[in-house]
């Protein structure tokens, strides 16, 4: 994936959608930690539980980030017992409402 999206250029097109088309054309089997949406909204609850793609990557280079967010979020998945597209969705659902705050 890393590669896919360090390759990935299209006038227009950022990471919201094109993490949604990796999403939808992983054709990996069910063992491979496979791709994941990384929007804005999932980006706001992540930050607001404290973790940073930057930080977790080490460096600023974006595929590398994106690697680091798969990893991160297929990792606390198994450790949940839940898959990591339900855990994604849930990040995007709280919608950085992570403290109680309010829709």
């Amino acid at each position: 994936m890393k590669s896919a999206y360090g390759q990935f250029t299209l006038y227009g097109v950022r990471r919201s959608f094109f993490t949604k088309w990796f999403a939808a054309v992983d054709d990996r089997g069910p063992g491979a930690d496979r791709a994941l949406i990384l929007d804005a909204r999932v980006f706001r609850s992540l930050n607001a539980l404290g973790w940073t793609s930057r930080g977790a990557a080490g460096v600023s280079h974006r595929p590398t980030r994106y690697a680091a967010y798969l990893s991160a979020m297929h990792g606390w998945a198994r450790e949940l017992g839940v898959t990591a597209e339900w855990l994604e969705w849930l990040l995007f659902d709280v919608n950085g409402r992570v403290h109680g705050d309010a829709p």
